[in-house]
């Protein structure tokens, strides 16, 4: 998971979290947080200056739901099956090899 878990987590979230999962979970998290802001909104012990940073925060929340929608994917890389070790070091030069290429 460490070394590929973008493109697992879309594969896992591809054959067990389906688009009604998504939209109920998604509805699910949008509630939460009305009802959050709600109660920040009526807090009578919280100043004013408290409550809109407080508010400012909620609205900076990032959802994370599912799968992303762009998982990072690894042209060229091959999963060496029954070989974990070996694939972790392969893994690791393949992440090298993009880092000094990002470099220029």
């Amino acid at each position: 998971d460490s070394h590929l878990g973008s493109i697992l987590g879309a594969a896992y979230a591809a054959a067990s979290f389906g688009p009604a999962s998504q939209t109920a979970i998604t509805t699910m998290v949008e509630e939460i947080e009305a009802a959050f802001g709600g109660t920040l909104k009526s807090l009578v012990w919280m100043d004013d200056k408290t409550r809109a940073a407080a508010l400012k925060k909620l609205s900076m929340v990032t959802r994370h739901v599912g799968a992303p929608k762009n998982p990072t994917t690894y042209p060229g890389y091959e999963v060496i099956q029954g070989a974990y070790l070996m694939s972790s070091f392969v893994k690791q030069q393949y992440d090298m090899n993009a880092t000094v290429a990002s470099i220029g």
